[in-house]
């Protein structure tokens, strides 16, 4: 049997392509089923590496509990992070880290959205405890938008207001607690649900809804240059193996690996009228811009299909592990899995 194994990685390999295959990965103590939450991931030390995931959803039950998980462990067990002062219950919001702290922004509750303060939660400070960073001239509230961390500063773009889908930028400063609109040049169109991630002091986005009511969504991918504040649309180019590109979808599931490639897992997509999920794995290559599918060698052994997840980088290894979501049909999930590329 092991001998066929490796016969049919050997081909697999041959054949051209991005392989890989799921592992599930669901660990004891884990959160219950959600979607919107978030999540960030801090490296302590060469042994441990926690993802730390807050808040999120379930039909209609909204949450703002946090827990823990050490990556690094070799039999991890997720732990509950019992704070003070908590945030009020939100989903689509977003996390980041800043230095030993989860910062969180915007959110939602049944499509109203909450504040537009930062919290901010100092893992090394016991015993734990949440923190208003209200500040001047704030992002209006908003939830489905994007954050990401560059030079101690948290960059905020897009997403919806309840009202208006946005394309703006704000930049949130820690050190002085203050916000800044950033004047930017040529933005993309407005979007929400959609994917950030910084390289080379540039802002990617990929996919999200345009359109109000979950609608049209998109799979082009735009860059921020922080060196000038200019917008430009990024051609990519399709898989080499398939000539495709991924469709269209808005709350996939996304990390960084390496610094080098932008995961994409699953995400909702509209076809003829009605949403539906994918469990598809596509990736870009930073430099070249070049996407690629990573074909799961065991289809029968995979996440069903889902939006709304999270996802963090597996130790020492070139793995996506991503957690929760949700289908179209509203269903909620709480197991996590693993996916890594063989080649």
């Amino acid at each position: 049997m092991k001998y066929l194994i490796v016969l049919l990685l050997a081909a697999l390999v041959c054949a051209g392509g991005n392989t890989g295959v799921w592992h599930n990965n669901t660990n004891p103590g884990h959160p219950s089923a959600r979607e919107g939450s978030s999540s960030v991931t801090f490296e302590v030390s060469g042994s441990e590496k926690n993802w730390v995931v807050f808040g999120g959803h379930s039909k209609g039950m909204y949450y703002n509990d946090v827990y823990s998980l050490n990556l690094a462990d070799t039999e991890p067990t997720w732990k509950t992070l019992d704070a003070a002062n908590s945030p009020s219950p939100r989903a689509f919001h977003t996390s980041v880290g800043m230095k030993s702290s989860v910062l969180v922004f915007g959110g939602d509750v049944k499509l109203s959205v909450t504040d537009n303060a930062v919290y901010e939660l100092d893992l090394s400070k016991e015993p734990l405890k949440w923190v208003n960073r209200s500040a001047t001239n704030p992002p209006s509230p908003r939830f489905a938008h994007t954050a990401d961390v560059a030079d101690g500063k948290m960059y905020v773009f897009g997403g919806y207001d309840g009202k208006n889908i946005l394309n703006d930028v704000f930049v949130y400063h820690y050190e002085s607690n203050s916000w800044l609109k950033l004047k930017t040049s040529s933005p993309p169109p407005g979007r929400y649900g959609h994917s950030s991630a910084l390289y080379n002091n540039k802002l990617y986005i990929f996919g999200g809804f345009t359109g109000d009511k979950m609608t049209n969504p998109t799979n082009s991918t735009w860059c921020l240059d922080l060196s000038t504040n200019t917008w430009s649309a990024v051609d990519t180019k399709p898989s080499s193996v398939t000539g495709k590109f991924p469709e269209p979808r808005a709350f996939a599931t996304t990390t960084l690996i390496e610094n080098k490639t932008l995961w994409v897992f699953g995400g909702l997509q509209v076809q003829d009228s009605s949403w539906v999920d994918t469990n598809d794995v596509w990736i870009l290559a930073m430099e070249g811009d070049a996407w690629s599918e990573a074909k799961n060698i065991r289809p029968n052994n995979a996440p069903k299909a889902r939006h709304g997840g999270v996802a963090a980088v597996m130790p020492g290894t070139q793995a996506m592990n991503v957690f929760g979501g949700a289908d179209a049909q509203s269903n909620t999930f709480s197991d996590a899995w693993y996916f890594i590329v063989l080649q």
